[in-house]
Order: C-alpha cells, then sequence, then structure tokens
C-alpha cells in the first residue's frame, strides 16, 4: 500500500512541476520578447489577547466549578503565487494560562481530528500550555476551468450557515472563543467550474475510522435557484444528498437532506434555512434541523457516542437563530441561538465588535443557557453513570484584536 505522505508529496510535486516547467523563462510575441510572470509573495496575521471566565457544569469530573483564562494566539499566513500556481499557509502559536484544575478521571478528546497530525505542544504544564498548530497548508493549480488542490484546506460542504446535513468538516465546540477561521481538513480537491459546477474530494481516514472518505458534488447555478447533488463516503458510511436554495422577493430559502447508509439502516438528515436582510444594518437567518443521529428522549443522551462525526449533537430537532446589527459605523452587535426542541434547553452566544482603529477591535461575548430540565443537552448535566455527570459551560470573554 502506497503511504499516504507519499502520495501527498508525489501530487504537490506534480503542481510545483507544471507551474516551474509549464512555460519556458520567456518567449517571443508579436516579435516582443514577453518575461515569465515574476513570483508574488503577501502575508497576512493578527494577534489576539484573550481574557475569559469559564463556568462549568460537572459533577464529581474537575476539582473547581470555574476557572479564568488567558490566552495570547499569533497567527501568521502567506501565500506564493506564480501564474496558475498558489501556495497558501497559515501557522498559530497559542499560549494559555489557568489555575490547575485537575480532572477526577481521565477526559477522552472528543474534538475534531485530523489526518496528518500538525500540532505540537511545546510545553505543557498544570497552569500553562504552548503549542504551535499548521492550520492550513496547500497547493493549488487552475488550468482553465479547473482547480487541483492538495493538502490542508477548506473544504466548503452544505449550505447550512448554523446546521450541517452534508458535511464532512468537523464541528467546532459549541462553546468556543472567536470562531473567525473555517475548519480545515487534509484532502486532496479537484473542481471543474464549467456550465455545471464538479467537485470531488478524497479525505484521508483518520483516527477511529476503517475507510477513507471522498465526494462528489455536481451543481447547476442560475439566477433563480441553486441546486446540488451530493454523493460519497464519510466516516464509513455511504451517503447520497441533495442542496438547494432560492431567492423569494428578498428571502432566501435553503434546504439540503442527506441519507447515510449505516449496517442495514437508513440514518436522515436534513434542514431548513432562511436568510433575510431587513435594512442594510439589520439582518438574520433562521435553520431548523433534523439529526437522525440524535436522540428525542434526554434520558437517553449520550455524550461520548458521536456516531457522525460531522454532527455529534445529542438531540433530534434544533431550531438555530442568528441576528447582526450594525448599531453604529464602528460598534456591532451579533446574538446567536441554538434550541433544543426535544428537551426545550436553549444556548445563547451575545458578542459586540468595537472597532478602535482600522487594525484595532475590542470584542466581548457571553455564552449562556437556558433549560427547563436538568438532564437537558443546553444548561443541564448529562448523567455519565458512577456519579459523574456533564454539560455545557457558560462563558464570558474578552478579545482584543490585532489584525496585519
Amino acid at each position: 500500500m502506497i503511504p499516504r505522505w507519499t502520495l501527498f508529496i508525489a501530487v504537490l510535486g506534480s503542481l510545483l512541476a507544471a507551474s516551474t516547467f509549464g512555460r519556458s523563462p520567456g518567449h517571443l510575441s508579436g516579435g516582443f520578447y514577453e518575461a515569465e510572470d515574476p513570483w508574488a509573495f503577501s502575508v497576512w496575521g493578527s494577534f489576539k489577547s484573550i481574557a475569559a471566565y469559564e463556568q462549568l457544569r460537572q459533577t464529581n469530573i474537575y476539582t473547581a466549578d470555574s476557572i479564568p483564562f488567558a490566552e495570547q494566539r499569533l497567527r501568521l499566513g502567506g501565500a506564493l503565487s506564480k501564474g496558475n500556481f498558489r501556495f497558501e499557509f497559515a501557522n498559530e502559536v497559542n499560549v494559555t494560562a489557568q489555575p490547575p484544575n485537575p480532572t477526577v478521571v481521565p477526559i477522552p478528546y472528543l474534538g475534531p481530528k485530523q489526518a496528518f497530525d500538525l500540532t505540537a505542544e511545546i510545553y505543557t504544564s498544570d497552569s500553562l500550555l504552548l503549542r504551535n498548530h499548521i492550520d492550513r497548508a496547500f497547493a493549488q493549480y487552475t488550468l482553465g476551468d479547473w482547480e487541483f488542490k492538495v493538502g490542508r484546506q477548506v473544504i466548503p460542504m452544505g449550505i447550512g450557515k448554523i446546521y450541517t446535513a452534508i458535511s464532512q468538516v468537523p464541528r467546532r465546540s459549541f462553546v468556543v472563543v472567536d470562531s473567525e477561521y473555517p475548519v480545515t481538513e487534509d484532502a486532496v480537491s479537484v473542481t471543474y467550474a464549467g456550465p455545471m459546477t464538479l467537485s470531488a474530494r478524497f479525505l484521508p481516514k483518520v483516527e477511529g475510522q476503517q475507510d477513507h472518505n471522498f465526494h462528489v458534488r455536481l451543481g447547476e447555478q442560475t439566477m433563480e435557484y441553486d441546486l446540488v447533488l451530493t454523493a460519497g463516503k464519510s466516516d464509513d458510511k455511504l451517503f447520497f444528498g441533495f442542496e438547494g436554495a432560492k431567492n423569494v422577493g428578498g428571502f432566501v430559502f435553503r434546504g439540503e437532506a442527506v441519507a447515510y447508509k449505516q449496517n442495514s439502516a437508513t440514518i436522515i438528515q436534513g434542514l431548513l434555512g432562511m436568510d433575510r436582510a431587513f435594512t442594510p444594518e439589520f439582518s438574520g437567518l433562521v435553520e431548523v434541523f433534523y439529526n437522525g443521529f440524535g436522540s428525542n428522549d434526554p434520558l437517553t443522551y449520550n455524550v461520548f457516542e458521536q456516531k457522525h462525526r460531522s454532527s455529534p449533537y445529542i438531540g433530534q430537532l434544533y431550531l438555530g437563530t442568528n441576528f447582526n446589527a450594525q448599531i453604529t459605523p464602528l460598534f456591532e452587535g451579533h446574538l446567536g441561538s441554538s434550541t433544543n426542541l426535544n428537551d426545550g434547553s436553549t444556548l445563547f452566544h451575545l458578542y459586540f465588535n468595537y472597532s478602535l482603529s482600522d487594525e484595532l477591535d475590542l470584542i466581548f461575548g457571553q455564552y449562556f443557557s437556558v433549560s427547563p430540565d436538568p438532564l437537558s443537552e443546553y444548561g443541564g448535566r448529562i448523567p455519565l453513570g458512577f456519579g459523574f455527570s456533564t454539560g455545557l459551560p457558560d462563558l464570558s470573554y474578552f478579545v482584543l484584536k490585532y489584525s496585519f
């Protein structure tokens, strides 16, 4: 079997060779000598200083129920391009400090996993963590209507903005500070942007998967509607689905549905969404999500049995909202919510952004949950057995962000 890194290097080398040797250093055209396109290099980044306070919901897992923490994030990105070739990268260095809060029992990692581990913990202790993470690194080559891309990249999938029924990309944690950048995947992707759009993606398997993942998407975009058919294999399950969107009287209606084959069972997921810009300063959206992998009974919730990596919600029916307001030219507010309609609980995220200058922003926000039931997903504590329980925390945070 060919090692995955061999395939990665071979494809990357082919793209570099195509860029380097695709044209001679110069050639005659109409009697004039044309020089080869020069290499172009650009760099960007940001520095974020974060102060936060987390109120945990747990029983007998951590020694403390609340904990303050501070984090410094330095992100550097850049791109090297020449003609049809482009290489892009982004790297993050994080320093997190917090008081020690040891766990009584080991806590398994439930976050997104990558095919290749490009994260290094440079220093770790009970109260300090220094980490380096390569967030994206891909080579891209464009040939007419075709685009070839290999490496760690954003894989757009589905048209859900709050939830996702058709997706390979792992969802972030429900409660996260300033999730500005999309989650990336190790992948090889090919896209044809002709009269109809055709895209194919290969994603190497991650820990816990038996087979590699792949997707094929065929779409048509007109002035009146968008329609996409999709099929592939995700998390060892074959799937087939569709996405669609249509603008009606200033409202954008979106929908997607997918059927997964798991052993002998067929699991259905789907969502319906609606977007509207009410004024230039105020907009909102609503989504209803059906999660066939979840449970409609809080007594059978299981936070560790995430049957599908791209939608590890534990409920079955959800309602999400997101509203954005430009209060002044420099000050904007955002309110998002996710309601589990099976148990009536809601997670809210309220945050504000004040622009101090073109490069400097002050962001402050709050995650909080409202729960009518102590066993609910949002605001409750889900029993894990042996006297342990856990739930989503409340989180207050401030971010000072400098972009360059």
